[in-house]
């Protein structure tokens, strides 16, 4: 009988993936993969306003490394636009190389953003889960009045005097607010407010017509 003696030989290797994110104060926090306790925080944020917050995803190996997000929003979100958003959703990260990877909040109305996860995915590697929490909020708007009855009108000719009212918004949050003036395609009444951004703690007024 022939013996036949053969030699196989491999090399085994892991993703060498790391994965931060930067608080508001700038510093670089660490995140763990597959520890459920990465929480990412965006606070809060006024309606129709957008937060980011960037993570860094570091490729410290010798292979490229594909990355995928998967979110996961509870029923309750899925008829109002999209409220996170991750950009890029995916792509390729060559060996010593980096990517950032924006997470955005936009709350479309008042919520509580709770039980929202994003998970980045890494081909042959363990994922980095992200749990989201954050609030959208209503801007700390005052205005003088919510309604307002001019009584009876003559109709207007040219030359007649137009009915006038003013409204004052005062900005009683801690932060700007931009606002904008929408009349009904159907009213009579006009306005001269333009697009505008009130600073925390001031006022603006708004004429009509």
């Amino acid at each position: 009988a022939v013996v036949s003696t053969q030699s196989t030989g491999g090399e085994g290797y892991k993703m060498q993936v790391s994965c931060s994110v930067q608080d508001k104060k700038g510093s670089q926090l660490t995140l763990l993969p597959g520890n459920t306790h990465n929480i990412l925080n965006f606070g809060e944020v006024q309606l129709n306003e957008k937060s980011l917050q960037k993570v860094t995803l570091v490729n410290s190996g010798k292979f490229d490394c594909l990355f995928d997000w998967k979110l996961s929003v509870p029923t309750k979100f899925n008829k109002v636009p999209a409220i996170i958003e991750v950009s890029p959703s995916s792509g390729v990260i060559t060996p010593g190389s980096r990517t950032c990877c924006d997470v955005a909040f936009c709350p479309p109305h008042k919520l509580t953003l709770r039980d929202v996860s994003a998970v980045c995915e890494i081909k042959n590697g363990r994922p980095f889960p992200l749990s989201l929490i954050g609030a959208g909020i209503l801007p700390d708007l005052h205005f003088s009045f919510k309604q307002h009855n001019f009584g009876p009108c003559f109709l207007y000719q040219p030359g007649m005097s137009h009915q006038k009212v003013t409204l004052i918004v005062v900005n009683q949050d801690i932060r700007d607010i931009s606002i904008d003036c929408l009349y009904a395609s159907i009213t009579p009444a006009r306005g001269d407010a333009k697009p505008c951004v009130i600073p925390a703690g001031k006022r603006t007024e708004l004429h009509s017509p």
